[in-house]
């Protein structure tokens, strides 16, 4: 049997817990490496992702696009997006905190509309927020009109 000890103490139940939680951190802090060093491109021929871990959907074979946002505060005024493609049986996620996300955005939804692919409600509003907000430091910063017509809905 394996024995865990903790502060000269046999306690298995912390032992774990602190082994868990240390794997959980390892494993952000890969991902977190490797989406770093990726490189995103939106070209002629579709979305890719260039390094590690690469990735590609071709306009062509576009059949979902999502776009998430998620408050950070209480009157949302602030908050961060995940742009999400589906196609060819792939998926690329794609957070606002990188350089150029509103660009890529764009670019994103003119080919959904040129593919003339269903957006959500809640994707359409995000999209309107995404193209008229501001980003700091990644965070969607929104105009106080665009939280109050997301209120009413």
């Amino acid at each position: 049997s394996l024995e865990l000890a903790f502060a000269g103490h046999e306690n298995r139940t912390v032992s774990v817990i602190l082994i868990t939680i240390s794997v959980l951190f390892l494993a952000y802090g890969v991902l977190t490496a490797l989406r770093g060093a990726s490189t995103i491109t939106a070209g002629p021929d579709g979305l890719s992702i260039s390094g590690p871990l690469p990735r590609q959907i071709g306009w062509n074979e576009l059949t979902d696009i999502r776009l998430g946002y998620y408050a950070t505060r209480r009157d949302g005024e602030e908050g961060w997006m995940e742009l999400v493609l589906r196609g060819g049986g792939k998926r690329i996620r794609i957070d606002s905190d990188i350089e150029g996300f509103v660009d890529i955005a764009e670019r994103c939804l003119e080919w959904a509309r040129a593919r003339e692919l269903a957006l959500s409600d809640a994707t359409s509003r995000n999209f309107d927020m995404a193209l008229s907000a501001g980003f700091k430091d990644g965070r969607l910063l929104i105009p106080q009109e665009l939280r109050e017509q997301k209120r009413q809905r």
